[in-house]
């Protein structure tokens, strides 16, 4: 029978909120599927039933085909989130956003039948979300449009918010009272009351032009205006204003008039005293008039730009301190914090005592974060920056914690063009990463539910639609749908305390076939441990004022079969009228393979956990989110932790002993931006003082956008290792110093006997004797490379530091290496000039080791091509092969100790691995870097860096 064909397994499926497709396990074809599936689809129903499930999906195949399959053979599940996807829905193509799970069935026996597809369509409101970003950046562009003074006061004008005075007025960054007499000339202190009485007494617009004390204590003129906010009741809670500074227009005005004045009196003087100057006079009185209509003009005009800055000022004030985003100003190059809002000082963590201060001594933590630099970047070039979902370490409490931020810089000109200040929105997305990684994870856990209580989840969920359908009447579907369920059911009348039931029943509880039963035969087969507390459910259940459903787990043990059997009883009763108990009806579930699986599965926790303590590797999972991580005993032990304390990174960082820190972050970076497993070793120093080796091994996991989330474990102690490779060094670095001695005088045989073979024409002894030598400089190579590890291990290794001119030394180096190998093009870009500060022959063993690695490494007839640079005060050099190339897995241990590529064709290739491992710590000894770039098959370059020599070294 198809699954099409079981009808409440249809009606179950039809009537999910989602789209849902079960797949054969095998032959991946679907076998049953729902309409919201369909329409998500876009195809119809005959193109998908029946079929290879990616026949109708071909367009997302190369994507997910492995991810399914890999479902079919692990069992595991596969959750993606929001993602992407080109779909041909409908006869055309188009991009949607979906959450899908691939979950799989198993039957009882344990094994993978069908796969069940769950799709969920989130188009709609990745498109909104969309939307609201490119609001928020409209809303951004109109923040720096405005530049004069804005302020907000309480209902009734007795209290300031907040002012930012822009060296106008006094800024106020707390709420303070008796701001009138602090801001507002005393020959106005009047006037404005009775303004402001007016304005709250009619709900309208404050409006007036006023004297007031300048920050300085000066006396000025401004234009204030403020706009009431009203609540839903028409009631006023709070005013936003501005305030223009208006000092010189009222300086202006103040001329005109004296002006005005003096012309007057000189005009009268002149009537009065020679009537010959009458001509005189009008033409003074006509110049008189056209200066009042050009004071007029001016007037207006002034005070239409006074008004529209008003506006603007208004608006800018209202937007920061009601806008929903965190909100800041920085001012010049120096970052001083001119202004913030306080969902921005929420962020901080701060109070508005920081305004006025630098951002980097507001925010000593930013210090080795890109922030700081990040935004000089912005202000130097006057590009505007945005970035999602970005951590930043931020302090609370004397804790570095970590935040998730969204944020824009945009800079702000200045009337001529140039940059003056940036302006700093932001929003707190570390409460929705997390919710979101929550989300995931709860997903994760339902759906592993789903797949363990499926088989009998869908049998329950089919006996209570029968139960649910006995009310209509339909008594032998119900029994069908029991009856396929496996499922006991009985029905107490508690009247006459007697009970019947199905055949199930009776036979789990070895009841005899008849009608109706006491209900004390079937309570004495239940367990002793459960007896009592089954009976007190059933009395529960018919008590009416408790409002409680028969839902009880407990054994029985049937005499007539020796195995107990755990049972989960679920009923519901049924009351008259006066509330009394008529009945009460239900049914039994096996639920023992379940429970004992539960059982199962926690022994096997325990034996693992046992397994890990054994072995002394303590387990960990780290919220890259929060920094919080959750340990066992053990990784606390190694650490020198109780297990009773918390344990979280900042904790592990503060152990870790300052000179393996920045190692061990770099790894951790490393691993997380190549998706490799993350593996360091480093010092501890435990809380009692005692020094410890730790080596710890991690695998980043990712949310669907590719960030990693979290960190999960092992660390152990490997202190005695140590202990052991430092006598190894000893006794390597003792051995290579004693091999020194003879290969040197072999080396001297071999070139005397060499030289009498040439001169007796001895050809075959003469080849004989050059390859004994080139053995030997093999040889020879190879100690020097071990007692170099054994100094460099005891610190023995000391740099003579001298400046030089480092394109002559790769010269020399690559015409050391030509002599000997002629296999290869070596190609030099020559960069004359670059002087260096380093040890010559240090830097010249590192770069003959990395020529020489490329032309092993690389097939004959190929270019090794060798470059250098002067890159921010100091020379990078590049050596770059055409060879066999390096897997990303095998890039984080390339640069360790004795390591080697494990790979096939690499078994003609000599070494001890120990080239890379020397010139890494050569070059890390003269404050310098080392790095590869490399994918399989494409080849690799190797670059380095070391500091440029200063004007006073030359």
């Amino acid at each position: 029978m198809s699954l099409q064909d079981n009808e409440q397994l249809n009606i179950i499926v039809q009537s999910a909120p989602i789209g849902i497709c079960i797949l054969d396990a095998i032959s991946l074809k679907a076998e049953l599927l729902n309409d919201k599936f369909l329409e998500i689809a876009g195809k119809p129903k005959e193109a998908i039933i029946g079929k290879w499930y990616w026949e109708p999906f071909a367009e997302v195949r190369p994507y997910y085909e492995e991810a399914l399959g890999s479902v079919a053979v692990t069992g595991e599940v596969y959750h993606a989130d929001e993602v992407e996807m080109m779909l041909i829905r409908h006869g055309r193509e188009e991009k949607i956003f979906v959450t899908f799970v691939y979950a799989p069935v198993v039957n009882a026996a344990g094994t993978i039948t069908k796969i069940a597809v769950w799709v969920l369509e989130n188009t709609k409101r990745v498109n909104e979300q969309r939307v609201i970003t490119a609001n928020e950046a409209r809303l951004r562009a109109l923040v720096t449009a405005t530049s004069d003074v804005i302020y907000s006061v309480s209902a009734d004008w007795e209290l300031m918010y907040e002012l930012d005075g822009r060296g106008f007025l006094k800024d106020t960054s707390e709420p303070i009272t008796g701001w009138r007499a602090q801001n507002v000339h005393p020959d106005d202190l009047e006037r404005v009351d009775a303004t402001i009485n007016k304005a709250i007494r009619t709900k309208t617009i404050f409006q007036l032009e006023h004297q007031v004390l300048r920050a300085d204590g000066s006396p000025g003129w401004t234009f204030s205006r403020a706009v009431p906010i009203l609540d839903h009741q028409g009631e006023i809670v709070e005013w936003f204003g501005m305030a223009s500074d208006i000092t010189e227009r009222k300086r202006i005005e103040e001329a005109l008039a004296r002006s005005s004045g003096e012309l007057q009196a000189i005009n009268e003087e002149l009537v009065s005293t020679n009537e010959e100057l009458h001509a005189s006079n009008e033409e003074l009185d006509e110049a008189r008039q056209n200066l009042q209509t050009f004071n007029t003009e001016l007037e207006q005009r002034i005070a239409e730009r006074t008004n529209e800055l008003s506006k603007s000022e208004a608006v800018f004030r209202n937007i920061f301190e009601q806008s929903p985003l965190a909100m800041s100003l920085l001012k010049g190059r120096e970052l001083v914090i001119e202004s913030a809002n306080e969902l921005m000082l929420q962020i901080w963590g701060k109070t508005a005592d920081v305004i006025g201060l630098s951002l980097a001594k507001a925010l000593p933590e930013l210090e080795g974060q890109p922030f700081l630099q990040m935004l000089d970047d912005v202000y130097v070039s006057g590009k505007s920056f945005f970035a999602y979902e970005m951590s930043v370490l931020l302090e609370r409490d004397g804790i570095i914690v970590p935040k998730i931020l969204d944020f824009v810089w945009s800079p702000v000109l200045d009337e001529k063009g140039i940059v003056e200040s940036i302006l700093v929105t932001a929003v707190d997305g570390t409460e929705r990463a997390s919710s979101r990684q929550r989300e995931k994870d709860l997903n994760i856990q339902l759906t592993a539910t789903n797949r363990e209580l499926l088989a009998s989840n869908e049998a329950l969920m089919a006996a209570q639609k029968r139960l649910e359908e006995l009310n209509a009447g339909n008594l032998e579907d119900m029994k069908f749908a029991v009856d396929a369920a496996e499922l006991a059911t009985f029905d107490y009348n508690p009247l006459t305390n007697r009970f019947n039931g199905n055949e199930r029943l009776k036979e789990w509880f070895g009841l005899p076939n008849v009608p109706e039963l006491e209900l004390s035969a079937a309570t004495k087969v239940i367990a002793e441990k459960d007896r009592n507390r089954v009976i007190a459910a059933i009395q529960d259940a018919l008590d009416y004022s408790k409002g409680k459903s028969y839902d009880v787990e407990y054994t029985i043990l049937n005499t007539l079969n020796p195995i107990p059997r755990l049972v989960r009883a679920k009923g519901k009763a049924l009351f008259n009228k006066n509330k009394q108990p008529v009945r009460l009806s239900g049914t039994l579930q096996d639920i023992t393979e379940q429970k004992n699986a539960l059982a199962e599965l926690e022994a096997s926790n325990q034996r693992l956990e046992l397994a890990l303590g054994a072995a002394n590797l303590g387990s960990y999972q780290l919220d890259l989110l929060t920094g919080k991580m959750i340990c066992t005993e053990q990784c606390k032990k190694n650490f020198g932790i109780d297990a009773a304390s918390t344990f979280d990174f900042p904790d592990l960082l503060n152990l870790i002993r300052p000179e393996y820190r920045d190692d061990m972050q770099q790894r951790v970076n490393l691993a997380i931006a190549q998706h490799v497993i993350y593996h360091a070793e480093y010092q501890i120093q435990r809380p009692d003082g005692e020094i410890r080796w730790i080596a710890a091994y991690g695998q980043p996991k990712y949310n669907d956008a590719g960030d990693a989330v979290s960190i999960a474990g092992v660390t152990s102690d490997i202190t005695a290792q140590k202990e052991t490779e430092a006598k190894k060094d000893t006794f390597i670095g003792m051995v290579s110093h004693e091999l020194k001695t003879p290969l040197t005088s072999l080396k001297s045989y071999i070139q005397v006997l060499y030289r009498d073979a040439q001169k007796g024409n001895d050809q075959f002894t003469t080849n004989a004797l050059a390859n004994a030598d080139k053995q030997v400089n093999k040889m020879s190579s190879m100690i020097n490379g071990f007692l170099n590890v054994a100094r460099l291990e005891s610190g023995q290794i000391q740099l003579t530091k001298t400046a030089f001119d480092l394109s002559e030394l790769i010269t020399e180096c690559i015409a050391e290496v030509a002599v000997v190998l002629q296999s290869h093009q070596i190609i030099y870009a020559e960069c004359p000039g670059i002087m260096v500060w380093a040890d010559r022959e240090k830097i010249g063993q590192v770069i003959h080791n990395l020529i020489s690695n490329a032309i092993k490494y690389s097939p004959k007839g190929k270019e090794i091509n060798n470059k250098c640079r002067s890159v921010e005060q100091k020379a990078e050099v590049s050596i770059r092969d055409e060879g066999i190339g390096i897997t990303v897995e095998n890039i984080p241990q390339l640069f360790d100790r004795f390591y080697r590529v494990d790979n096939p064709n690499l078994k003609h290739v000599s070494g001890f691995g120990i080239g890379l491992y020397l010139s890494n710590e050569l070059v890390k000894q003269h404050g310098g870097n080392i790095l590869v770039k490399s994918a399989l098959n494409e080849g690799s370059t190797f670059l380095f860096d070391i500091p440029l020599a200063n004007n006073g070294q030359v």
